[in-house]
């Protein structure tokens, strides 16, 4: 990697927060208000739609109000690794059962105002477990790419999810946006130019980590992308 090209590799990277937050002016206002008022919360849309970094954002922002702990399913899909993951510092205790690690929350919550953000919910094997932190009067925020992944979930923690953020793709101007300013922060500015930055906004379809992911490519091999449009 030419460092010369590349001067915040960090920019580019799944785990990046940006500062600003373009084009969820409307979802960003629900979805704080939500949090801030424990109103349950699914929140769906196309992959690359931003739905990831729309919750990271509000959560980062409501920290000194709000503790959030965010699940990412597709690592820890079990009740076990779940509340291990949310209660802070568990990893220097030995609990031993699920019910320990419940009875350690419910203290926890009790002295806080907390909520849990499970990112990929669908492959969370155990999902009663979204109906036993509700029950604790914790806020729960629910992620998948399908509305009709909703329907994994049984009728009475539907009946607890009263509000849904549909998050619609990126059009190719506020792909254009986003890429940009993704690249201004990341590249030197000789590598880039608008022409580019919008043949790949045109391409991705609103996808932008696939946007990202096609810039860092055409950084790395000094070729153009081979952009699949429905790869996730």
């Amino acid at each position: 990697m030419n460092s010369q090209i590349l001067i915040n590799p960090e920019v580019l990277s799944t785990s990046y927060l940006p500062e600003k937050l373009f084009h969820r002016d409307k979802e960003k206002t629900e979805l704080t208000n939500n949090v801030k008022n424990f109103i349950n919360t699914f929140i769906c849309g196309p992959c690359g739609s931003g739905k990831t970094i729309l919750v990271k954002h509000v959560t980062h922002n409501l920290n000194k109000e709000v503790i959030v702990a965010y699940i990412d399913c597709s690592i820890y899909q079990t009740t076990y690794s779940v509340l291990k993951e949310v209660l802070p510092r568990s990893e220097f205790i030995l609990y031993r059962s699920n019910y320990e690690l419940i009875k350690e929350l419910l203290k926890y919550a009790k002295e806080r105002i907390f909520a849990v953000c499970f990112d990929n919910f669908e492959k969370l094997k155990e999902k009663d477990l979204i109906a036993r932190l509700m029950s604790l009067n914790l806020c729960v925020i629910s992620i998948s790419d399908e509305e009709e992944n909703l329907s994994l979930l049984s009728e009475s923690i539907r009946s607890n999810i009263p509000s849904i953020i549909r998050l619609q793709p990126y059009s190719i101007e506020q792909s254009f946006d986003i890429l940009k300013d993704r690249a201004e922060k990341a590249l030197a500015k000789w590598t880039y130019n608008d022409a580019v930055i919008k043949k790949i906004a045109e391409k991705i379809k609103g996808n932008i980590a696939l946007g990202i992911n096609a810039s860092d490519i055409k950084i790395n091999n000094d070729c153009p992308p081979k952009l699949n449009c429905d790869e996730k």
